[in-house]
């Protein structure tokens, strides 16, 4: 039970806790030492329920707990019966239960679990007192509850696990810490103990085994391991760890034996001590090394979320037999890893981290608090198909579960199917089957569609277009494979040109063509969230997509990318925290993959909560393997902070170990841009950079002409980037943004509700050149659209610094020159690098303060911005910028 062993709450000053016992038969005793246990069984699955996770639920949670069996509003009702019947423990000065509009918790500093005294006999290295517990007690969670019915079966099914391999670990840990101390004969009780409850658990042998040891009782020392063995070839046939081995192999120590009852002389105790510590030293030091990296994986997952109740599982890439088709292997797994992935109670780790973990796996997943690992190897040999699975759990390394499935080749869905339902059903979790059969190819599709699945991944160019290739094959050959068209659609956006994916395809083709293929995928399968997320992606994030993106999370909990791209849409519609919810939910269960990492240190920043964004940087330098991975969220820090010089030092690095990637070389063009070189970044861009580099080299001219060349398709390539809308303006042809707007949005309303992030980005300009045209009204309606949704990033926890510079564009825009100038100061002082942005480099400059031109205070706060800038020029070596 994760929840109780991490915190045992303080009482408040003066008050008694009721107790309660959850081992064995559900009781709770009163502070006065009266009963105050439910009389009705349901009612005390319920309270038994709040008291072990420790957390607030929501009532239409807590209704299908245990009346998951009825209607809604029977549900509700039965529910509402049971909290009347606990009425009495949610009164009075010191309550146990907290009962809201909404929600229902246990007080924390209201109770102590019989489980939370033992785990504070082991804390305390309290030995004797532990053994005593563990062997006092009935270590079966709750068992006089078994059929409350509803959810909790399967939440008491998982929890009643999850509490006795925390009993066991800290007892474990516990005698770990006696045995430096050569406290043997303590620690060979609490080892017989730990034997009865779980006679398979390897660290408890090893504990017993040193003991044995340290006391000379060698022949005790073999009657253990032989135990243990005997039992593990039984129940698992397997063997014992090489370090198991070594315990009993091990030289024996010269001094004298111990005496039956443990006693010696006191120079014979000291020169056992001494000896076995020695030779146990390197055992100890690897222990504690492990405990530590396991400690600092539970942190660095509470860096993103609360650390989950339920288990954590990484699917491994399985090995492949034809060592050159990899992908074969890896598809196979990342295919189980998503049927896993459906079940939101089971924590599945991402992909990306799972290609991560090296050489050492184990170790590297206590490094991430990762619970379990799922290994297996794939052979293709004719039309069979050979797969081999096993399911590790990290703590000890023990293979706890195994499986080989023999089955012709077509057959790898029906496989996939099995070995993740068995995974599954062995962690306490359900997976429903999903039978459609535009679900299921042949082998020979399902072969390119893997290869395309891993060329995705790498989210490169070059990788992307041979994606494309092969899922274009994949549906020539089979049209009714519905995954392979989700895909397709996904792969064309990120081969468009607009500002956040990879590729040159203009937005709007790729749009249309992505359309049709994700049409075809909801066609075949509308319970795809591939194919949602896919319909997400074409509008690239916006209030159309916010839908899509938000079904395919409720059919794919555990996809990465799905949360981020839902966080993306959120951002988008101004929903701030939402957003940043999502991506710390994409970091939690990806932790190494960069682009959620760059993200989500993006919005800590945006929200100005930089010793955050730090933190999250600091954590992915020490657990990353991947130079490229680490590269770009050190540059996304590094912007983030105005720490120009080394964002510009680290784009050039990346732009140079990985020549051609668009995102690299957009990058480095931003780092030379904010330094106020605009003709270096103009030369930094690739080829099919039109609007870029139009604008970083000052043509007004030409961006008109693009502008009436895209069309409609204006408003896909993000107005507001590198200043596309401004430089309209600034060149006279207000009247040409007014006609594409007019073209597209129906009112400043319809532009505000299906383009608010663009609303904030050419908004602006846009409220000037409805000005200009004497569109008064419609240019008030939208700058007080905007205001609106400056007043609702404040309220989600942005500081003012960090909207002062877009507040500071709409009060000059409506005649407020005075409290313009001062949020631009503001923003100056305290978060310039926001108001930095290219290639426009003078305030005076800009649409938006073209009322302020002249004024002394504006010229004061730009000496202040190029002071800033030119403070990084100097790092460089670059000459200070021109007056």
């Amino acid at each position: 039970m994760a929840e109780t062993a991490r915190v045992v709450p303080l009482l408040r000053a003066g008050a008694q806790p009721h107790r309660v016992k959850v081992l064995g038969g559900f009781r709770v005793t009163a502070p006065d030492g009266s009963d105050a246990t439910p009389r009705a069984r349901k009612t005390r699955a319920l309270l038994a329920f709040l008291l072990v996770t420790r957390k607030p639920w929501t009532r239409e949670r807590l209704a299908a707990l245990c009346w998951a069996d009825r209607a809604d509003e029977q549900a509700k009702a039965s529910l509402r019966q049971a909290l009347y019947e606990l009425r009495d423990l949610a009164s009075g000065p010191h309550p146990l239960l907290i009962v809201k509009r909404d929600e229902v918790e246990a007080a924390s500093d209201g109770f102590e679990l019989d489980v939370d005294r033992i785990v504070a006999l082991a804390s305390g290295g309290d030995v004797t007192g532990l053994t005593e517990a563990l062997s006092r007690a009935q270590l079966d969670l709750l068992s006089d509850l078994e059929g409350a019915g509803g959810d909790f079966e399967e939440w008491l099914s998982w929890e009643r696990r999850q509490t006795l391999e925390t009993l066991l670990g800290v007892a474990v840990e516990a005698g770990e810490t006696a045995l430096a101390d050569g406290r043997f004969a303590e620690i060979r009780k609490l080892a017989d103990a730990l034997e009865g409850v779980d006679g398979l658990n390897e660290p408890a042998v090893r504990l017993g085994l040193a003991a044995d040891r340290g006391v000379g009782d060698l022949s005790a020392l073999r009657r253990r391991f032989d135990r243990f063995a005997r039992r593990l070839k039984e129940e698992l046939d397997a063997e014992p760890a090489p370090e198991t081995v070594a315990l009993l192999q091990a030289p024996a120590h010269a001094g004298p034996v111990a005496e039956p009852d443990g006693q010696a002389s006191e120079r014979s105790t000291t020169v056992v001590a001494v000896t076995t510590r020695r030779r146990l030293w390197p055992w100890l030091i690897a222990g504690v090394a492990a405990l530590l990296l396991a400690l600092a994986g539970v942190w660095g997952w509470s860096r993103y979320l609360p650390a989950p109740a339920s288990p954590s599982l990484a699917v491994l890439p399985f090995k492949a037999g034809d060592a050159r088709e990899p992908y074969f292997g890896a598809g196979v797994s990342e295919a189980v890893l998503d049927l896993l992935g459906r079940d939101p109670e089971l924590q599945v780790v991402g992909s990306a981290t799972a290609r991560q973990l090296g050489v050492d796996p184990v170790r590297a997943a206590r490094r991430l608090g990762v619970d379990y690992l799922l290994q297996g190897e794939t052979v293709a040999a004719g039309q069979r198909t050979d797969v081999t699975a096993r399911l590790v759990r990290v703590r000890d390394g023990r293979v706890i579960w195994s499986r080989r499935y023999q089955r012709p080749a077509d057959d790898i869905f029906a496989v996939q199917n099995e070995l993740a339902a068995a995974v599954a059903e062995r962690l306490g979790a359900r997976i429903a089957p999903r039978p459609n059969p535009h679900l299921r190819t042949t082998p020979e599709v399902y072969d390119r569609y893997l290869q395309a699945r891993s060329l995705a991944r790498e989210r490169r160019g070059q990788a992307l277009l041979e994606s494309r290739r092969l899922l274009l094959e994949a549906a020539a050959l089979d049209p009714d494979f519905a995954p392979a068209f989700a895909s397709l659609a996904q792969v064309t956006i990120f081969l468009s040109n607009h500002p956040s994916t990879y590729g040159v395809t203009p937005i709007v083709e790729a749009q249309a063509e992505a359309r049709r293929y994700a049409r075809r995928a909801l066609e075949l399968a509308p319970e795809l969230g591939e194919a949602y997320a896919a319909y997400g992606l074409i509008s690239v994030s916006d209030a159309q997509s916010l839908p899509f993106h938000q079904r395919a999370v409720a059919l794919d909990p555990q996809r990465p990318d799905f949360h981020r791209w839902l966080a993306q849409a959120y951002s988008a519609v101004g929903r701030e925290a939402d957003a940043l919810a999502e991506y710390q939910r994409a970091a939690a269960l990806d932790p190494l993959m960069w682009l959620s990492i760059e993200h989500l240190v993006g919005q800590f920043s945006f929200m100005g909560r930089e010793a955050e964004a730090r933190a999250v940087v600091e954590r992915f330098e020490r657990i990353s393997t991947d130079p490229f991975a680490t590269a770009r969220v050190q540059a996304k820090l590094a912007e983030q902070e105005g720490r120009l010089a080394d964002f510009l030092r680290l784009a050039e690095r990346a732009a140079q170990r990985w020549p051609g990637e668009r995102t690299l070389t957009l990058s480095l063009a931003e780092a030379w841009a904010l330094l106020g070189e605009n003709e270096r970044a103009a030369r930094a861009l690739l080829p099919g950079e039109t609007i870029a580099r139009l604008s970083l080299r000052g043509d007004l001219a030409g961006l008109a002409r693009e502008a009436r060349r895209l069309g409609s398709g204006f408003w896909h390539v993000e107005p507001g980037y590198w200043a596309f809308a401004e430089g309209l303006v600034r060149g006279g042809e207000g009247a040409l943004l007014l006609q594409l707007f007019d073209a597209e949005f129906a009112s400043v309303e319809d532009f505000n509700g299906r383009a608010p992030q663009k609303a904030l980005a050419a908004g602006p300009v846009l409220i000037a050149a409805l000005t200009d045209a004497g569109r008064t009204d419609e240019a008030g309606r939208l700058a007080a659209a905007l205001a609106r949704r400056l007043d609702a990033d404040e309220k989600t926890g942005m500081t003012a610094a960090h909207v002062a510079y877009d507040r500071a564009s709409v009060a000059a825009l409506t005649g407020d020159k005075d409290r313009a100038l001062d949020l631009l100061g503001l923003a100056a002082r305290t978060n310039w690098i926001e108001m930095s942005w290219a290639p426009v480099r003078r305030l005076e400059d800009r649409v938006a303060f073209r009322s302020l031109r002249g004024d002394p205070r504006l010229a004061t706060i730009q000496a202040e911005l190029d002071s800033a800038v030119n403070r990084q020029r100097a790092l460089l070596g670059l000459p200070p910028l021109p007056k």
